[in-house]
């Protein structure tokens, strides 16, 4: 492995105020997003999402959002996956935007519960058929000992052109509890802007040393 120790970036200018927030973290949060989709960043929408277990601990992986109501992040996966079966065991979560390019990040904590069945099915409908069957045939984090078995049973769901949402696939909704933004600085000397929820609309903001 090469030398990894003097790797340092320049991070810019750009610096993020109290008043920038103008009291509604929420609206704020959308706002970098929608930048970051201007600016054409792969997968924007990518969040790390962390849930811990008891025999397990904490374990993270990247999922994508797909849309914010109110305080609510929204995604989808299979409810049988690692990650479904911590939320059912300890729904307190964290979740992580890092916007490479902006030198920007969002830490978001909150609590995970499931969406309606029929919220799920009308986003499962909207997914290409490709996408549906692959939902339908993965045991997702379960051990897979073929996957040219794996592919043949995608391909036979697939043939069937009109699919229904599986009981074990569906949408989460993460409330948000509190939400940091980071903006990096040069000299180490970044912005941090922590939003504890309150009741509400009402959030308390303050910020963080770097």
């Amino acid at each position: 492995m090469k030398n990894i120790t003097s790797l340092r970036a320049n991070y810019g200018d750009q610096k993020l105020e109290i008043v920038d927030l103008k009291g509604d973290p929420i609206s704020f949060f959308k706002v970098w997003l929608n930048q970051a989709i201007e600016k054409k960043i792969v997968q924007a929408n990518a969040m790390t999402l962390s849930t811990y277990s008891k025999d397990k601990g904490v374990s993270s992986r990247i999922v994508l959002l797909k849309e914010v109501i109110g305080r609510k992040f929204i995604f989808y996966t299979n409810y049988l996956s690692t990650k479904g079966l911590n939320i059912e065991e300890d729904n307190r979560v964290s979740l992580n935007f890092f916007w490479v390019d902006q030198f920007r990040q969002v830490n978001i904590s909150g609590v995970a519960r499931k969406l309606s069945a029929e919220k799920s099915d009308e986003y499962f409908k909207s997914r290409p058929l490709e996408s549906q069957s692959a939902s339908i045939a993965s045991k997702q984090s379960g051990k897979l000992d073929s996957r040219e078995g794996f592919i043949r049973e995608f391909k036979k769901i697939l043939s069937q052109k009109v699919l229904e949402r599986p009981d074990h696939w569906g949408g989460y909704e993460i409330e948000a509890t509190s939400i940091e933004f980071w903006q990096g600085r040069k000299n180490r000397m970044h912005d941090r802007v922590v939003c504890d929820f309150i009741e509400q609309d009402r959030w308390n903001i303050f910020r963080k040393y770097p």
